[in-house]
């Protein structure tokens, strides 16, 4: 065979022969690999077969191939390569505990651990979630539109309450359209039932005889629950039965209650009346024996201001709720705080999904590219190595022996 190796005879027979123009960068070879060693164990080895008469111009000619001692570095290199490929593979098993690591344990800014796995599945059910509440709005949208009625066979169409146009929290649940809703919901009550406790405790006191504050309100506020709630009630039925179409009909939910609530506060401004007569005639009694002049109590004025001051908070409520009440609109109010919370969550989910993976994807490319790395001094750079090897044992060989023959048969390949 042909050797691409040639080297000119030279007549420093003793020295060994080492091409340093051509050794190659062997700054990252294997621990198992000691080039200096390797190359002396190769002049030694050299040395050797010349010494013992081993090797002449026949005995290269009759071999097929490479030398016996290069066939050993061949040896040697694939001992170590195949122990290698059995330490890569553990590695690259250990690289995917270390991705996965960084997959199921990154942590955020504040310290936070974050799994992409649970990440992976609340984003799934906060999809989910967003998609039935998306659906559910157009269900309530085609309401609005009068492009069909409730489930209680209600027309409540009107004008679709504006979405969201803000992402920030605040912005979502301060917007006109949930304060609007607010205020003609719990915000009436307490506006309207402020006064009216007020009222009912000052009535309550006058009965009670006794200046406990406490025990007035306390009695107060169960009976605003009634003066308060009762046309409360009335005017969202009020508004439900006129959008059905029985505007003409009488609600006897309505009448009753309606009824009663008028008798409740006639009866609260007829006793608080007569304690107000009661009083006055105890100071024109006062003022007659003083000798000074008395006057008529005005009854019938005294009664009808109770009255109003009883039951106009509870008309002024029935009112307004007769004006504004539309359940459908007010769960599409709903309903779009909760889609665009819903939004703002996912996308919150998402954003450390996405810094999740960016950095599962880093520990990833960083161990394949120390794998890569790795392969390449045991693939490369250690067959270079030991190519070096057999080059310099071939080449002190043929210093050593001395003999252009020799040189020539060994070089030239022809008798390989």
């Amino acid at each position: 065979m042909k050797f691409p190796f040639r080297r000119r005879r030279t007549d420093g027979v003793d020295a060994p022969v080492q091409r340093n123009s051509d050794l190659p960068a062997f700054t990252q070879l294997p621990p198992e690999f000691d080039m200096a060693l390797e190359l002396k164990a190769a002049e030694a080895k050299a040395e050797a077969d010349v010494g013992s008469g081993a090797y002449d111009v026949t005995v290269v000619e009759a071999i097929d191939g490479q030398l016996p001692y290069e066939n050993e570095i061949d040896s040697l290199i694939d001992r170590i390569r195949s122990e290698e490929e059995v330490r890569r593979i553990l590695a690259e098993a250990e690289g995917d505990h270390f991705v996965l690591q960084a997959l199921e344990a990154t942590e955020d800014g504040t310290g936070q651990k974050l799994s992409h796995t649970k990440l992976e599945l609340q984003a799934a059910h906060l999809e989910s979630d967003l998609a039935a509440a998306e659906e559910a709005r157009a269900e309530l949208g085609r309401i609005l539109r009068g492009e069909k009625t409730a489930p209680d066979d209600t027309d409540w169409s009107a004008t679709e309450p504006a979405v969201p146009s803000s992402t920030q929290y605040l912005g979502i649940v301060l917007r006109p359209e949930r304060l609007k809703l607010w205020f003609t919901t719990v915000g009436l009550l307490i506006l309207f039932g402020v006064p009216e406790a007020y009222v009912l405790s000052w009535i309550l006191g006058i009965f009670l005889h006794t200046d406990d504050w406490w025990l007035g309100a306390g009695l107060a506020a169960m009976l605003i629950v009634f003066m308060v709630m009762v046309p409360y009630v009335c005017g969202t039925r009020l508004v439900g039965a006129k959008r059905r179409g029985y505007s003409n009909r009488l609600d006897r939910i309505v009448f009753l209650g309606t009824l009663v609530w008028v008798l409740f506060g006639a009866g609260l401004a007829f006793a608080r009346t007569n304690a107000s007569q009661q009083e006055f005639e105890s100071e024109q009694l006062a003022q007659q024996a003083a000798g000074g002049t008395t006057g008529h109590f005005p009854y019938p004025l005294t009664l009808a201001l109770w009255f109003v001051a009883i039951l106009a908070v509870g008309i002024a409520m029935m009112f307004v709720k007769v004006l504004t009440h539309n359940p459908v609109r007010a769960d599409a109010v709903k309903a779009d705080t909760s889609i665009a919370l819903l939004r703002r969550r996912i996308a919150k989910v998402r954003t450390d999904l996405n810094a999740v993976t960016r950095h599962a994807d880093f520990k990833r490319h960083m161990v394949d590219k120390q794998n890569e790395a790795r392969r390449h001094v045991y693939d490369v750079v250690l067959v270079r190595a030991g190519e070096h090897v057999k080059r310099h044992y071939r080449d002190t060989l043929i210093t050593m022996m001395g003999d252009p023959a020799f040189t020539t048969g060994i070089t030239s390949g022809e008798a390989a």
